[in-house]
């Protein structure tokens, strides 16, 4: 005859896997909801996976909570049930401090919301010389059990920075869920068997933060007044952080005003990354001679920080359309110029801006036209 353990004996065992230490009930009703970065089942992970911190706003004793988030789809139990829960979450203990942990739905976790639940406490301590752990966990009592598949979340565990990188240095870690060892993760089915998951960590980064503007262009030496050309402006986050800039862009100290009537123009960054904008400006009203340019980037407010990166890296010079050699005549020594390059493109060898009057790319009977019209004219 087989023989199977009463209904006692397996509540009992199941509790003894969660760990229940001093009474501290926590009730913080956030972080249940909907995740935000779901995993496929099985899985067991933490949100946010990236908590970027910025050392131009955030100092020691900064606070920032994360969520452990649960998805089964199947279990080793013919019953398909969860009954009990468990998490241990390892982190630097030289750079932050587990100071709280709770059920995401107060009493109970959102996983086992409808679930007659024994609720515990979450236990903090040493791993090791290094690392400092979170353990909370829940398990089913009586009544129905958990059925899958269904996603949830567990608890919410809140840090507090206790140590702030040295000027132009970070600190990464990782806030990880264990799963080897004598404490580690688990998840079990109505017959105690430890069901199979992958684990989801979270990256913690702690450190400084710059931009870079370069190759602020046109680098196109004569242009004619009321003509577009294009401003190219190479942008490059150099920062831990995912950020979005404001880009403006100037001659002299003049803002330039784009065509679609805004003075700037925005885009976001990942960590590393760098884009090229490209940006067109008609020259209508600005005055004959040289002019230098300048972009200017600045992270958006409510961003990490606020400096602006500035860099002058161009300049134009503004005279009379079909002047290809910028010596305030348009003559037989620019139209030679203008023969020489005509039918070209940009990117071509013999691609010439100057003699690409009404900057569209190419040079081709059109700005033959334009400097047709103004021949034997000078700047006066």
């Amino acid at each position: 005859m087989e023989i199977r353990p009463s209904l006692g004996a397996i509540t009992f065992a199941i509790m003894l896997i969660v760990i229940v230490i001093t009474s501290n009930p926590a009730v913080f009703l956030a972080y249940a909801g909907v995740p935000s970065e779901p995993h496929v089942a099985n899985a067991m992970w933490i949100e946010p996976s990236s908590v970027d911190l910025s050392t131009d706003i955030h100092n020691i004793g900064y606070k920032f909570n994360v969520t452990v988030w649960v998805n089964i789809t199947t279990v080793p139990s013919l019953t398909q049930v969860v009954t009990a829960w468990q998490f241990v979450i390892s982190y630097n203990k030289f750079q932050l401090n587990a100071i709280k942990c709770g059920y995401t739905e107060g009493a109970k976790s959102q996983f086992f919301s409808n679930i007659t639940t024994v609720p515990v406490d979450p236990q903090f301590g040493s791993l090791n010389t290094t690392h400092n752990f979170v353990m909370h966990g829940e398990t089913w009592i009586s009544g129905p059990k958990r059925t899958v598949p269904g996603y949830g979340s567990l608890s919410w565990v809140e840090f507090e920075v206790i140590a702030k990188p040295p000027e132009g240095q970070a600190y990464t870690s990782l806030i990880g869920l264990i799963s080897t060892g004598v404490r580690i993760c688990k998840i079990l089915d109505d017959e105690l068997t430890k069901i199979q998951f992958t684990a989801y960590h979270s990256a913690y980064k702690f450190g400084t933060y710059d931009i870079a503007l370069t190759n602020v262009t046109p680098f196109k030496n004569v242009v004619g007044q009321g003509y577009s050309m294009n401003i190219t402006v190479t942008l490059e986050n150099q920062g831990s952080f995912t950020e979005c800039f404001d880009v403006s862009v100037f001659y002299d100290d003049t803002v330039i005003t784009l065509p679609d009537g805004k003075n700037h123009t925005t885009t976001t960054l990942p960590s590393g990354d760098s884009t090229t904008l490209t940006l067109t400006w008609n020259t209508t009203g600005v005055a004959k001679g040289n002019h230098t340019i300048t972009a200017e980037a600045t992270q958006l407010p409510g961003e990490r920080d606020t400096t602006d990166n500035t860099h002058v890296d161009g300049w134009i010079f503004v005279t009379i359309p079909g002047d290809v050699n910028g010596d305030k005549y348009v003559n037989i020594k620019d139209a030679v110029l203008l023969g020489v390059a005509f039918g070209s493109k940009q990117g071509e060898p013999s691609y010439n801006p100057n003699a690409d009057i009404n900057s569209d790319g190419f040079i081709n009977i059109k700005d033959a036209v334009i400097q047709g019209t103004n021949f034997g004219k000078s700047w006066t």
